[in-house]
């Protein structure tokens, strides 16, 4: 849990909350996501711009980077992490990890025209009316991100369940499966060039016929031989 001065942990067991770090007003939860897989990291967003009471504009709002940095779950200190590029826009949520240590990001545009007041109290990055669009990407140690799925422009929010996290193009958990996706990934442009061929040979087929009939109903009658 965190507030707007401090990283909190809660034993849900003991029904008891311990402080582990303090926050600034540049800082974030990384989102659903920020437990690292190992449960021994809790990831950190750091913004660069228009955080806290600052007054910004559309643009600004736009180019805000957001720096993934990493704390111990035990005790507070920072310590390392998957290094990701910064995430680009009005805000960022980890929403999950995929096996091959990727993060599944949302990452949002503002409104056209949004503009953040100085100090105003009742602020919030994902406000509906405040967000203008979200892309999902995976972003990878390697330092490069990739467009998972093309949402529609009128959404305004995206979550993914865990067990679909590695459904975006990540890693099989088994051979068969691995050996299924990548017969879809196949069918998926040549199935379509297939359905196309049968309508199109389906439509010329029709044509065919109604054009035979066509010419066989124009032909003048055969006068009867005289007796």
């Amino acid at each position: 849990m965190a507030t707007e001065d401090a990283l909190y942990v809660i034993d849900v067991a003991g029904n008891s909350l311990r402080k582990l770090a303090d926050l600034t007003g540049a800082d974030r939860l990384a989102g659903r996501g920020a437990w690292l897989p190992d449960g021994g990291r809790i990831a950190v967003y750091s913004v660069d711009r228009c955080a806290g009471d600052a007054a910004c504009d559309e643009r600004s709002l736009r180019d805000r980077l957001f720096h993934l940095r990493y704390v111990d779950a035990d005790d507070g200190q920072p310590t390392d992490g998957p290094k990701l590029a910064p995430a680009r826009g009005l805000a960022a949520r980890v929403l999950g990890w995929q096996r091959d240590g990727a993060a599944v990001v949302a990452t949002y545009e503002p409104e056209e025209g949004l503009v953040k007041a100085a100090n105003d109290p009742n602020w919030s990055d994902l406000d509906w009316w405040a967000v203008g669009g979200v892309e999902l990407a995976a972003f990878r140690s390697d330092g490069s991100r990739h467009r998972l799925v093309d949402l529609p422009e009128s959404a305004l929010f995206v979550e993914v369940p865990a067990g679909l996290l590695d459904s975006f193009g990540g890693p099989a958990p088994s051979r068969i499966e691995g050996a299924l996706r990548w017969l879809l990934a196949l069918y998926w442009p040549l199935g379509q060039v297939v359905e196309l061929l049968v309508v199109l040979v389906a439509v010329i087929g029709v044509v065919v016929r109604w054009r035979r009939r066509r010419r066989l109903r124009a032909r003048p009658a055969t006068p009867p031989f005289p007796s």
